[in-house]
Parts: C-alpha cells; sequence; structure tokens
C-alpha cells in the first residue's frame, strides 16, 4: 500500500519536480560557468580575497532556489489533495492516517533531497577545482541553511493545505516564515560565511521537531473542525 501511494504521489507531481530541478540545475551551472569565466579575466588573488576576506558570496544566486523549490512542491503536492477532496480518499486506506500522510511528507522531503544533494554536490565539486578548502567549507556551512529552509517552508505547506480552519492556517503560515526567517539572518544581516557554523545542527533538529504537526493538522481535518 505504501508503494502505491508513493507512486501516486509521484504521478502528480513527477513533471512538476523535474522541473524545479532543472532549474536548481540551470542556477548551479550558471554559477559554475561565472566562477570559470572570473578566473579566466580576474586576478586568482583578487578573488581569493574577496572570497575569504570580504566575504563575497559568489554562490549567492542559489539562495532563495530551495525555499522556491519547497514552497512550489508543497503546493503541486498538496493543493490537489484538498481542493478535489482526494485527501478523505487519502485518510480512508486500508492504512494508519497518520502512516498515509506521514509518508506523502516523506516523499516529498526525499524528492528535494536528491535534488539539493545534487545542487550541493556538483557546486562543491567545482569550486573546489578553483578555490581551497577553506573557502571550499565556509561555502558548505553557507549554503546548508539554505537548503534546509526549503525542507522547513515545505513542512509548512503540508500542515497549511491538511488543516480545515483558516485562522488556523494564517497562524502556521506565519509561524513558517519566522521559521524560515531564521535560516536567512546570517545572510540578511551580512553575516560572514561561518555565521551559522555553530547552529546548523539546530536547524536539522527543527526540522526534525516540526515534521509531525502534519499528523495534527490531519486530525484537524478527520475530525472536521472549523
Amino acid at each position: 500500500m505504501i508503494k502505491s501511494l508513493i507512486y501516486k504521489e509521484w504521478l502528480k507531481v513527477r513533471w512538476t519536480l523535474i522541473a524545479l530541478a532543472a532549474i536548481n540545475l540551470l542556477v548551479v551551472a550558471s554559477i559554475c560557468v561565472s566562477i570559470a569565466n572570473a578566473f579566466g579575466f580576474i586576478d586568482a588573488g583578487k578573488l581569493y580575497s574577496d572570497a575569504a576576506s570580504l566575504q563575497n558570496l559568489f554562490y549567492y544566486d542559489l539562495l532563495y532556489i530551495p525555499f522556491l523549490t519547497g514552497l512550489l512542491l508543497g503546493i503541486v503536492q498538496f493543493y490537489p489533495e484538498i481542493n478535489s477532496s482526494r485527501i478523505k480518499l487519502t485518510l480512508h486506506l486500508p492504512m494508519k492516517e497518520s502512516k498515509s500522510l506521514m509518508t506523502m511528507q516523506f516523499f516529498g522531503i526525499v524528492s528535494m533531497l536528491l535534488v539539493f544533494a545534487t545542487d550541493a554536490i556538483i557546486l562543491l565539486w567545482f569550486s573546489s577545482k578553483y578555490f581551497p578548502s577553506e573557502i571550499i567549507s565556509g561555502m558548505f556551512i553557507s549554503i546548508l541553511p539554505w537548503l534546509l529552509a526549503g525542507f522547513v517552508i515545505y513542512i509548512f505547506i503540508t500542515i497549511i493545505f491538511v488543516d480545515t480552519s483558516w485562522s488556523r492556517r494564517i497562524v502556521i503560515g506565519l509561524t513558517g516564515l519566522a521559521f524560515v526567517n531564521n535560516y536567512y539572518l546570517g545572510t540578511m544581516f551580512g553575516g560572514t560565511i561561518y555565521s551559522y557554523s555553530e547552529s546548523w545542527f539546530y536547524f536539522v533538529i527543527m526540522i526534525i521537531i516540526i515534521s509531525p504537526l502534519l499528523l495534527w493538522s490531519g486530525n484537524n481535518y478527520k475530525r472536521g473542525v472549523k
């Protein structure tokens, strides 16, 4: 039954997921091309100085791409469930409602994980050809919160769409934006590439904590609470 549910989710979002993966790859490819071009026309010493001393984020174009990926995937995956009342059928499958909802969310999270892991691997691998390991490690610490922000907004989108009350949806939405904002504070307020070097672990824990809140929304939907 779980395999059937996962296959259903794949059929529903496959073209959107492919398009989002392509957009992610295009942005990463653009950054890689920019790096190669920069080293072809600018002195390497100056580029090292900009990246290390001036904290010039040459990969800044990636900043909001994970956020948009999580947002759009969550909408495409869960909006039809509510708009067409498909969620009623999902919650009445011969398996626990909690397992059905968490399987749907798990599918989305794993899908994004594959996309974001590909982004990070390509970007880090290509950059390592031009920059020393110190800059690459700082780069990883910088982009990790951006990637995690995609998971956060996705999880909150799933919670919003499954809930039945507009007042709760608004509160959940504002809470979600506040959560996501934490993942960008280091960039927004001029932090260095090491701003989150001591806190990224807590951001991962935060995602693990908020994920099961989907079950609360599912319970509200099942009860028909307004």
